[in-house]
């Protein structure tokens, strides 16, 4: 032992930790000594016997210190745009931005290479403008397609701002699209016919509620009688556009994903997040904290997009998402082609998701809808009572009399989650079975506090309120009223609804001037750098 073979030589040392080990050296692997070599031998330490470390990895720790310093100071100074700490610099660099927003369009078309395309739209608008200036009968269906492309424009620049939650992660669709399907079921079953324009007088913040339309002359029946489906195709025009307009609104995660991907550039929040999917699986473990299901929920899209592409994309917009945008940054990353992404969001958020939100608020902002949607409450608070009864069950329903008892089925399905998480490939079902066994939990809790706090009662009540606010929005006479009357009528729900619109609003034209500021200043930093190399 501690003989050389005869005939071999040595195998070299290399850098690690910064320690020497058997290998390659620390500049070519495959560098191998001579069995001659003169060079004399790395000194040891005198108390540990161990070669001495080599100054190359100190220095190098140190230059990635300094690296990492440089980037944190870079981010904190792009962080600090915004417009009330540096309004002059914010508004400097979104002015830059604006202006080349509005000389790419002029630049492009009078790029000779676009003439064929730009020259047709050019004729056709000007022929559009000069026919509405001219009386005649065409008038009156040129301003009717005027007022739908408006119309859809107004939709789906909502669905476009939903996606990026106004800023705020606030839902469009929650203060615009559902107050209309709210105000135009109203106003049907108030008027028991269709008998008014639902296109007409919504360009407002905040949205118009009911009995504000455009009411239909007489010579325009007969009407359409409010039913479900009537009611539901009346309104799906501007769901669909709407949906469509949050699916365009997925985009920005994925091009910048893509950007980075086609350059061969790190993209840092793509690169957190499969380190962190990589972490948890080589942990083995599943935390149950809220953040670890969120995590957990994370780490089975990312799989499950990787290996389905198209219908994962398809799939995971097709039901209401809040971690679609990691599912933008991985399609990106992958350098989907961006018809095939665009194409799949539009059909699951346009086609799937929107129509079904929109048929659930026609259902239950109806008043049968609403009743039966009481009615379900009561009988699902019934069925999920703590203790099982079975006494009964051959002669009633499943109900308070026959049921196997909440607490049970709670205790059954944490029972089923903890022996499946401990089957290799079963990510998911453990989180499923968990949010199932937290649900049934709730509903015995609820089922039993119904007693005392009359909980479906306050349901009623609460919706009631919602349906009675959706009519609050006809023409009010005018009346004379005291000073302290019109001033608390500032304070009114629907008052109030309006201030937190236009705030929301307002939070979104401050926060896209922030975001365009801060991206124009990113990419003159990174010029700058590119230049000084």
């Amino acid at each position: 032992t501690g003989m050389v073979a005869r005939g071999k030589s040595p195998a070299p040392l290399r850098a690690k930790s910064g320690k020497w080990s058997r290998g390659g050296t620390p500049a070519k692997k495959s560098a191998r000594m001579s069995p001659r070599s003169k060079s004399p031998p790395a000194t040891r330490s005198k108390s540990t016997g161990r070669r001495a470390n080599s100054p190359a990895p100190a220095a190098a720790a140190r230059g990635g210190l300094a690296a990492r310093e440089a980037r944190r100071a870079d981010r904190e100074e792009i962080e600090s745009l915004v417009l009330w700490k540096r309004p002059l610099d914010t508004l400097y660099h979104f002015g830059i931005v604006f202006v080349a927003f509005l000389a790419s369009p002029v630049h492009a078309a009078m790029d000779r290479k676009n003439i064929l395309v730009v020259g047709p739209i050019v004729m056709a608008m000007m022929a559009l403008f000069i026919a509405r200036l001219v009386e005649g009968p065409h008038l009156a269906p040129l301003q009717r397609l005027e007022h739908q492309f408006w119309y859809s424009m107004w939709w789906f620049g909502l669905g476009v701002a939903s996606s990026v939650g106004l800023g705020t992660g606030a839902h469009t669709g929650t203060l615009f699209l559902f107050p209309h399907i709210c105000a135009v079921v109203r106003t049907a079953e108030n008027h028991k016919e269709l008998d008014f324009d639902p296109t007409h007088n919504m360009f407002k913040i905040p949205p118009t509620l009911a009995e504000s339309f455009q009411k239909l002359p007489a010579s325009a029946g007969p009407f359409t009688v409010p039913t479900f489906w009537n009611l539901f195709f009346e309104l799906l025009f501007p769901v669909i556009v709407w949906g469509v307009g949050t699916a365009l609104g997925e985009l920005p995660p994925y091009l910048v994903a893509y950007s980075h991907a086609k350059a061969g550039e790190q993209d840092e929040d793509y690169e957190e997040l499969m380190a962190e999917a990589k972490k948890h699986k080589k942990q083995g473990q599943v935390d149950y904290s809220i953040m670890g299901m969120v995590s957990l929920m994370s780490d089975w899209m990312i799989d499950f997009l990787q290996n389905n592409g198209f219908w994962g994309v398809l799939l995971f917009s097709s039901y209401p998402n809040a971690l679609f945008d990691m599912c933008g940054m991985c399609c990106g990353h992958a350098m989907m082609p961006m018809w095939k992404f665009l194409i799949a969001v539009s059909i699951g958020k346009g086609f799937i998701k929107a129509p079904m939100q929109g048929g659930l608020f026609v259902w239950v902002f109806s008043h049968g809808g609403k009743d039966t949607l009481i009615e379900f409450a009561k009988s699902v608070l019934n069925f999920f009572t703590p203790l099982p009864a079975m006494s009964k069950c051959g002669t009633v329903g499943m109900g308070a009399e026959c049921t196997p008892g909440g607490i049970v089925l709670a205790v059954a399905a944490l029972i089923l989650t903890l022996h499946i998480r401990k089957m290799p490939k079963m990510m998911l079902m453990p989180l499923v079975l968990g949010v199932i066994s937290v649900g049934f939990f709730g509903l015995s809790v609820a089922s039993m506090l119904q007693d005392k706090m009359k909980l479906v009662e306050k349901m009623d009540q609460g919706l009631d309120k919602v349906l009675a606010f959706c009519e609050s929005g006809g023409e009010q006479k005018v009346v004379e009223t005291s000073l302290l009357a019109k001033m608390m009528s500032y304070l009114s729900p629907k008052a109030l609804f309006g201030y937190f619109v236009v705030s929301l609003v307002l939070f979104f034209v401050f926060d896209t001037i922030n975001k365009l500021a801060q991206g124009h200043a990113k990419e003159m930093q990174q010029y700058k750098k590119a230049k000084s190399q």
